[in-house]
């Protein structure tokens, strides 16, 4: 009898060790699934931020949420913008700098890169960065991922107490900050360059478009790196076509973080090392500069890819909800931007733990295709805009130009309204016999005779009930003269 008991309390007592441990696993998978989802987003939303060595802020998010215009990189937000916009590289100059990073067959003389890179090299001006991201259009992808590891140098945190037991961790050199700023930077201008000069299926065009896109996703990854807390990033560079009809790349990097135990080097704690290596490891996706509505459809593409994994039960539970709440719609935001406003840009996605996040890269607008849009605008709702103010109240994302969004949009139906005027002031320069090679003030000639012929007509609404009526008025106004 007393065996019994015996076995029946020991029996009990492994059932409720098995239940406490079971208890404290299951405690243990929520804890660290709640941890990795306010992770992920956490890192995936501190892009908008801005929190990294490259990009200084172009306007302040209110009230705890990111406005679209944090989304919306221009080139002269790069923190060395205007350093290396007013440096003048001397040929002869940038050749005696190259020529100390190659050797006498032509092939790199990664030595001395290195003293560079690791921030060993004394005297260095903003020509030694210039003339090394110069040389970086002619490295080869697997060359740049050297530039890339030789960046990452052990540092040492003297604000830990006892700095001298902790072990040294990586950050990123000042020479690679500054190195990938100007690559960036010549890049841009290059391909401003060759959309003025080049025709679009050219094959400078497409070198120039190709050259761009491989620097935002360059810059991307140093940010990366410089992101994962005390290790080293092992970088993978990629491209494939766009299209088979397109001789312009999608480029891809992947940057994993791969903590050495024995090496001592740390992600957070060791639950981190065990659970959290993809929370360091995003892929990053750079589409090449697109123009409005190319633009719209690859950022719909994103919002996408979101929607997607979300509806996936095996990543549902790894969402992070709050943030995609607040991704989705500025995503989307910032697609009608680019259309409203005529932007081009680079698109640079960064995904993490299948939640993907993204901005325009090296933003440019086209005041010359939005001038009829505007004066849609200022004939249909009695405004006095032009496309100088349009922009200035982009960049402040303020009520004025909120109210153009919206009449765009959403209230308005702007873009319809948009084609009609635009249709009736081509009517005006064909009856004009001014269709074919049209000059700036000939546009805003009969932009002026359209405008003065609605009021006049009482008919600025631009409504599609009475365009029939303003060809009538135009033809006959014409046909007079």
């Amino acid at each position: 009898m007393d065996l019994r008991k015996k076995e029946r309390s020991k029996s009990t007592h492994i059932r409720r060790i098995i239940e406490i441990t079971v208890i404290l696993a299951l405690v243990l998978f929520i804890y660290f699934l709640q941890r990795n989802k306010i992770m992920v987003g956490k890192l995936s939303m501190e892009l908008y931020e801005r929190q990294n060595f490259a990009f200084t802020s172009h306007c302040v998010s209110t009230n705890g949420e990111h406005s679209p215009i944090d989304a919306v990189w221009f080139i002269d937000d790069l923190a060395d913008y205007e350093t290396f916009s007013n440096t003048q590289l001397d040929s002869s100059l940038e050749q005696d700098v190259m020529a100390y990073y190659q050797n006498t067959d032509g092939s790199y003389n990664w030595d001395n890169m290195a003293q560079l890179l690791h921030d060993e090299k004394t005297d260095v001006t903003t020509t030694d960065y210039l003339a090394f991201s110069n040389m970086m259009f002619e490295m080869t992808d697997e060359e740049l991922e050297q530039v890339l590891n030789l960046g990452q140098i052990r540092i040492k945190d003297t604000s830990y107490f006892l700095s001298f037991l902790k072990p040294k961790t990586y950050g990123l050199s000042e020479a690679l900050k500054h190195i990938a700023s100007a690559y960036v930077i010549t890049a841009y201008n290059n391909m401003q360059e060759a959309e003025i000069s080049y025709s679009y299926n050219s094959s400078e065009y497409a070198l120039a478009s190709n050259q761009e896109t491989r620097a935002f996703a360059f810059l991307q990854a140093a940010i990366e790196v410089e992101n994962i807390p005390g290790i080293r990033g092992i970088i993978d560079i990629s491209a494939d076509k766009g299209s088979r009809f397109d001789d312009r790349y999608v480029y891809y990097v992947k940057v994993k973080a791969v903590p050495n135990i024995i090496d001592d080097d740390q992600i957070d704690s060791f639950f981190g090392k065990v659970l959290s290596p993809n929370l360091y490891s995003p892929t990053i996706t750079v589409q090449p500069r697109s123009e409005e509505l190319s633009l719209e459809s690859r950022i719909d593409k994103v919002v996408q890819f979101d929607l997607n994994a979300v509806q996936q039960l095996n990543k549902r539970y790894m969402y992070p909800k709050k943030e995609l709440k607040e991704v989705v719609p500025l995503l989307l935001d910032i697609g009608n931007d680019a259309v409203c406003t005529w932007m081009s840009g680079v698109l640079v996605q960064v995904t993490r733990c299948d939640f993907a996040v993204a901005y325009i890269g090296g933003a440019v607008f086209n005041p010359d295709e939005c001038y009829l849009d505007v004066r849609a605008y200022n004939i249909s709702k009695s405004q006095d805009l032009d496309t100088d103010s349009l922009i200035d109240h982009f960049l402040q994302y303020d009520n004025e130009y909120m109210d153009y969004y919206n009449w765009w949009t959403y209230t308005g139906m702007g873009e319809e309204k948009i084609e009609l005027y635009k249709s009736y002031v081509n009517y005006v320069l064909y009856l004009k016999k001014q269709d074919i090679y049209t000059t700036q003030d000939q546009l805003v000639n009969a932009a002026d005779e359209v405008d003065e012929l609605l009021r006049e007509k009482g008919l600025t609404d631009l409504a599609l009930s009475d365009s029939d009526k303003i060809y009538d008025y135009i033809k006959e106004e014409y046909s007079e003269q």
